[in-house]
């Protein structure tokens, strides 16, 4: 199936599983992935270090795409973020709150920021 979504993320199917705050863990996003849609890890709740052993678990489990969720406007934000733009996670999704000072950073290693 070859649509917009599909190109744009390179998965196999429309399908996008949201960064779902206590729900969108790595088992979540690594078997949405592995079926051919796009997980959204959420890390908001968590914790710099829990975020960097949520994105390695994830790519223990999966090669394929996924991405990450950060509401800008949660405590600890920047710092998950920094992880995740460390990790070179090939998506970003960001929320409640501007991320243009980023965008180019996520950009640069070829990642997706939404």
């Amino acid at each position: 199936m070859k649509t917009r979504i599909t190109e744009m993320f390179n998965i196999q199917y429309p399908l996008v599983c949201p960064g779902m705050t206590y729900v969108a863990n790595a088992d979540l996003v690594a078997a949405t992935a592995n079926s051919g849609g796009l997980g959204i890890l959420a890390i908001g709740h968590l914790t710099p270090e829990q975020t960097l052993s949520e994105i390695r678990k994830i790519r223990s489990l999966t090669h394929k795409p996924f991405g990450i969720g950060c509401a800008l406007i949660m405590p600890g934000a920047r710092e998950n973020l920094e992880v995740a733009l460390n990790e070179k996670v090939p998506v970003i999704n960001f929320s409640l709150g501007s991320p243009a000072d980023v965008c180019k950073r996520v950009h640069d290693y070829g990642g997706k920021s939404l």
